[in-house]
């Protein structure tokens, strides 16, 4: 199945969501910087500017850095911004033995932080919980915090989408979604006979 890459809008509204999500997404993973406006792909984190900068003189073999506002991004790249983040990545930082790294320091500290042994660990780990998410994911897009789309794709067919529509699997289906309440078409207000007969009783 081809995915047409992720628009302009599509990412704006994803990283506005991860960082909404999220309060530590919006301090830079480095220095602790407010409103990080870049990312460090490879771990998953956010970064300032300055960081960023960092990260680019440490090459792409170490951190390969892209704007969150400026650069275009696949789908895989913004899944494993999800499934990262600065609070994954400080966790698991400090699981491995490696929370004195997390503090803000010189950029020469930045480059010992990403080539110890944790920073190392985390890269694969990043990469199993970017493919856990893709196979959850039923059109290969990333979705934060709202029901994926239906795993068929809508039909070009007319006749195979009407019959579908009228279909009484798809009929019990729209009646569900009422919250229990009788189809608008069922619901009837009392003829004057009907009334009348109440009356009379």
């Amino acid at each position: 199945m081809t995915v047409n890459p992720p628009t302009k809008e599509e990412i704006d509204a994803l990283f506005k969501q991860l960082k909404a999500k999220n309060s530590e997404n919006r301090i830079c993973f480095d220095c602790g910087s407010k409103n990080p406006t870049w990312s460090s792909v490879t771990y998953g984190v956010y970064l300032c500017m300055d960081c960023s900068a960092v990260h680019r003189g440490m090459g792409v073999h170490i951190s390969f850095v892209r704007s969150t506002v400026l650069d275009s991004w696949s789908w895989d790249q913004l899944r494993t911004m999800k499934v990262g983040g600065n609070a994954n990545a400080a966790a698991f930082w400090r699981q491995n033995g490696a929370g004195q790294m997390l503090s803000g320091g010189s950029a020469g500290d930045a480059k010992s932080k990403y080539t110890k042994r944790a920073a190392q660990q985390y890269k694969p780990h990043l990469a199993e919980l970017a493919e856990q998410d893709l196979l959850k994911s039923s059109d290969k897009r990333v979705h934060v915090g709202v029901v994926e789309p239906a795993t068929s794709a809508p039909s070009d067919d007319f006749f195979e989408r009407e019959e579908l529509a009228h279909s009484p699997s798809t009929q019990s289906l729209e009646a569900k979604s009422t919250s229990g309440f009788a189809p608008p078409s069922l619901i009837t207000e009392p003829s004057k006979s009907e009334e009348d007969l109440k009356g009379k009783a």
